[in-house]
């Protein structure tokens, strides 16, 4: 069975990246909850999640990794996740998302 959302498409520019996007107009909501965490109630507003991104992408940065470099994300559900996605996105290097359930073999196949 497919299930069509209520709400109309959504439009993305072709010209912006991906993080620049969904950070776009943070600064006019900068103290509003960007994650709330609901089991640890850890929240990050906007300000402190453009914030933690660009950290992230500038540390990243730093060691060399950027434009044509593969990110595994080997996380948890957790607002932190967000952070460090966005920030290999800013960066300039692609994330590959791992289930950090798998086995010991399903992990070094992906990798």
């Amino acid at each position: 069975m497919i299930f069509r959302s209520p709400y109309p498409t959504l439009e993305f520019p072709e010209q912006t990246d991906y993080t620049s996007f969904v950070l776009e107009g943070a600064s006019t909501r900068s103290e509003r909850p960007a994650l709330i965490d609901s089991a640890s109630g850890h929240t990050y507003s906007f300000g402190e999640l453009v914030a933690a991104v660009h950290g992230l992408a500038a540390g990243l940065a730093a060691r060399g990794i950027g434009r044509g470099d593969v990110v595994a994300l080997y996380l948890p559900n957790m607002a932190e996740y967000a952070v460090v996605f966005h920030g290999v996105c800013a960066a300039g290097a692609t994330n590959t998302t791992v289930n950090p359930l798998y086995t010991p073999g399903e992990l070094a196949g992906q990798l």
